[in-house]
């Protein structure tokens, strides 16, 4: 294999973290994540799916990441009555599960829910204030979890979680 085959698989991984690195910056900014970033996102996902044969997983992965999402946001909202999950959030992360498959859903929203939470921990440690009101943009958490995912995923610990 020569040394341009070696990098090749590494160029729509790099694709996807680079729009999920401008996704966070958006939301960290605005507070909003664009439709076209997780449009994309899902065009390359279903893309690269296609290619390696794994289309039908991909969209089941994309459908079941929303679906889900939307059915906690729904929940979160009429038990809490307001929104803890925006809708920006929910299509990046169906349109980031047709990248990491089922498997890949759960954990990346735990580590992303994990970091998420670490930060307001701290947050509230240093006295900034946090109450129900605090915005915090989640978007550039679930970009680390699935980019987390997706780096463990080849290794003895995405073995285990039972993601490779």
């Amino acid at each position: 294999m020569d040394s341009l085959e070696q990098w090749v698989p590494s160029v729509p991984i790099a694709f996807l973290a680079a729009c999920c690195v401008v996704a966070s910056i958006i939301d960290l900014k605005t507070r909003r994540l664009p439709n076209a970033i997780s449009l994309v996102i899902l065009i390359a996902g279903l893309s690269l799916a296609f290619h390696l044969d794994m289309l039908g997983g991909a969209i089941v992965a994309a459908i079941v990441a929303f679906v889900s999402l939307t059915a906690i946001a729904l929940i979160f909202r009429r038990l809490r009555g307001f929104d803890g999950l925006g809708g920006g959030d929910i299509k990046l992360m169906a349109a980031c599960a047709s990248w990491l498959g089922i498997s890949g859903i759960a954990p990346a929203l735990s580590i992303a829910s994990v970091s998420a939470l670490l930060v307001v921990g701290t947050m509230t440690a240093t006295g900034a204030p946090v109450d129900k009101g605090t915005r915090i943009p989640f978007g550039p958490f679930l970009s680390f979890g699935v980019l987390a995912v997706i780096g463990i995923r080849d290794t003895a610990l995405g073995a285990w979680m039972g993601l490779s």
